[in-house]
């Protein structure tokens, strides 16, 4: 079994000792699962760009960069389908809803990879956005997904 994880972008605080950005828990989460899953499955770290890794514990991790923080969201949501397909999961976590949620349900149900979303906040559970506080206008759409 391979499983994939989906780190958001605040998660350079964590793999970056010298990084300028905070993280929260479900950064500390998605980290404590793949540091789990990756002693027992195959597990992959698909994370942005980064231009630089620095922490104690990069050798537990199996890292994917993605797309960096600077790409518009097309060619964000590309280049993760890019790191999907080269990586072959057998099931995607990702933590948080992103502007390309719906289109990566779809894509997983279409490639047989489970989704699992995990909601990362109430402002989520209504549709919302959490770092913008916009309306997702395929939130309705992502769950029946």
């Amino acid at each position: 079994m391979k499983i994939g994880i989906i780190f958001s972008r605040h998660a350079e605080a964590l793999l970056d000792k010298n990084s300028k950005r905070t993280y929260g828990g479900g950064e500390i989460q998605m980290y404590n699962i793949a540091k789990e899953f990756g002693k027992h499955v195959e597990t992959f770290s698909l994370i942005q760009d980064y231009e630089e890794i620095n922490f104690e514990e990069e050798e537990s991790f199996n890292f994917v960069k993605t797309f960096k923080d600077s790409d518009n969201l097309l060619i964000k949501f590309l280049k993760m389908i890019q790191a999907i397909s080269r990586v072959k999961p057998d099931v995607l976590i990702q933590r948080g809803v992103t502007p390309y949620s719906y289109f990566l349900a779809k894509f997983c149900k279409l490639k047989k990879v489970k989704f699992i979303l995990m909601i990362g906040h109430d402002i989520e559970a209504e549709g919302v956005y959490q770092s913008s506080l916009k309306k997702c206008h395929t939130f309705k759409l992502l769950l029946r997904s």
